[in-house]
């Protein structure tokens, strides 16, 4: 039994996580019309092998008095995260996409929690290829 969970055990451990700020301001001028999400994702990721700690910060609805949306929202949490192997750049590929992939949906968690307790319409962000956002965002 112990073979298998050796075989399938990933190299990556999420270990913890912590929010290190939110920021939401109500735009009270927001003409009640349906609006397109609209947020961005960045990623800084810190190697300390076999530690790696991984800060993810989003904004949502930027500028939200000027592009009449309903608030502006920005949060960053960074993750705690142990990875077996080398410093290569293939390593860090992994960890990159792995990582973020992994504490991406604790912040969306967050945003819909802290929504819906702002007394706003509860925002529930999509899912996101990771994969395909960083890559977008390394262009």
């Amino acid at each position: 039994m112990n073979e298998h969970k050796t075989e399938t055990a990933s190299k990556l451990r999420f270990l913890d996580y912590v929010v290190d700020y939110v920021e939401f301001k109500n735009n009270a001028a927001f003409d009640a019309e349906a609006v397109d999400i609209d947020f961005n994702i960045h990623h800084k990721v810190v190697r300390n092998m076999p530690d790696a700690y991984v800060t993810l910060r989003m904004n949502i609805f930027p500028d939200a008095a000027a592009n009449n949306y309903p608030f502006s929202f920005s949060i960053s949490a960074t993750g705690h995260f142990q990875i077996d192997g080398d410093d290569s750049e293939e390593a860090n590929n992994f960890l990159n996409v792995n990582a973020v992939a992994i504490l991406f949906p604790y912040l969306r968690a967050l945003v819909t929690t802290y929504t819906a307790n702002a007394n706003v319409t509860p925002l529930i962000l999509p899912p996101v290829n990771i994969a395909k956002m960083l890559e977008k965002n390394s262009e």
